[in-house]
């Protein structure tokens, strides 16, 4: 597609006058040389049968017209006069905050000379500009959405041989059918992730009201200020782990949270028939509220410190005596994570990736540095589905007996 549209903006410019005194912007990643490769290629169409004359490496001079290079991180690229194009190359790669200035810039044309824009890219993160345009109606970014996926290369570019040997490579999914957040991280290999979605699948007819019959268990990741408070449910189904609730909110009202998992707990009866719910213990207050809320002593360090007196009894379970149990990360955030690796590596984690998007997003961008869960909070990623999951998880032996 970039091929594409560097050789129909040639085009353009040789065609006719139309577009003499004007300006074509292309803007790339981050780095200048990706920028002047691209004015390389637009040259490389002239330059054995035409004279062209000497400019900078990022721009060159068609019939009149002028066509610029920016790097994604260039505010140069403002202020022009007679912009008639506008391309925008790869740009679900461009560093985030660099994707908004970059749309922005282009977008602030519209109403000076009311350019073409064009958007090519593969799919990068969900989150990302791509993203953010492909789930709005088009009336609203005014934007065609056009959806070029290796179906319509088979027989034409694309052997349809060399296209099953490249559906075995991890890549596979982003570079040829569109998917977001693929080969991204190291927690879970992509026939893992894969595996997690086939089994969310083989459920997806139990979806509809709640079997009373299975162990459930929640896990509930609270976050304030720019972290989201996320809340995943669990249950244990013909030998495997269902994920049947996971969702985040953003800016959360600690009272709004607090009404919420007391649904949950009362909705899946979390409280009743040895089911669990497990807190982050960082946040002693929520779990006191929490518990208050459901009718359990909210003095539970020292229920706790009244349980566990004696050498005997100083890891005695603390399931089966409170409904709602704290977990502290900073004790057992390694052990947590390697239990979530164990499920998905061992095929007994089942996760129906149309209804928890998100939750899947976490689980493909998740890479670990060890045992230790890397978060890049600079980009946004806060993994706080991921970490309810985790606790969630707390609830079930790492290997259940498959049926």
């Amino acid at each position: 597609m970039t091929e594409f549209f560097l050789r129909y903006l040639s085009y353009l410019c040789v065609s006719t006058n139309t577009w003499k005194n004007w300006r074509a912007h292309i803007i790339t990643g981050p780095r200048v040389e990706l920028a002047e490769e691209e004015i390389r290629r637009i040259k490389s169409l002239f330059i054995s049968k035409f004279a062209l004359s000497q400019t900078a490496k990022d721009t060159i001079y068609l019939n009149g017209v002028t066509i610029q290079a920016f790097p994604s991180n260039a505010l140069s690229m403002r202020g022009y006069d007679n912009v008639f194009w506008i391309m925008l190359d790869e740009s679900d790669f461009f560093p985030p905050h660099q994707q908004n200035e970059a749309r922005a810039a282009a977008e602030g044309y519209r109403i000076k000379s009311n350019p073409w824009i064009i958007m090519v890219s593969t799919p990068n993160k969900r989150g990302g500009i791509y993203e953010q345009i492909e789930t709005t109606p088009e009336e609203e970014h005014g934007y065609k959405k056009l959806f070029y996926l290796y179906e319509r290369g088979v027989g034409k570019i694309y052997d349809p041989q060399e296209i099953e040997k490249e559906r075995l490579k991890p890549y596979f999914k982003r570079e040829y059918q569109g998917y977001y957040d693929v080969d991204i991280g190291n927690l879970f290999t992509v026939a893992t992730l894969d595996i997690i979605e086939q089994l969310g699948q083989k459920f997806v007819s139990q979806v509809d009201g709640v079997n009373y019959q299975t162990s459930k268990s929640m896990g509930c990741d609270v976050g304030y200020g720019s972290s989201k408070t996320a809340f995943t449910v669990t249950e244990h189904v013909d030998g495997y782990i269902r994920v049947i609730h996971s969702q985040a909110f953003s800016r959360p009202v600690s009272e709004e949270m607090i009404n919420y998992a007391v649904n949950l707990i009362f909705h899946y009866q979390l409280n009743r028939h040895g089911n669990q719910c497990y807190v982050d213990g960082a946040n002693p207050g929520f779990i006191r509220s929490l518990k208050l809320a459901i009718g359990e002593n909210p003095d539970y360090e020292l229920q706790i410190q009244n349980m566990r007196r004696g050498v005997e009894h100083r890891n005695a379970p603390l399931e089966g005596s409170m409904s709602i149990i704290p977990v502290p990360f900073n004790l057992k955030g390694e052990h947590m994570l390697e239990r979530l690796k164990a499920f998905g590596d061992n095929s007994l984690l089942a996760i129906n990736a149309e209804l928890y998007p998100d939750l899947m997003s976490d689980l493909r961008i998740a890479r670990v540095t060890g045992l230790k869960l890397e978060k890049n909070k600079a980009v946004g990623e806060q993994m706080d589905l991921l970490d309810s999951l985790r606790l969630a998880l707390e609830f079930y032996e790492t290997r259940i007996p498959l049926q």
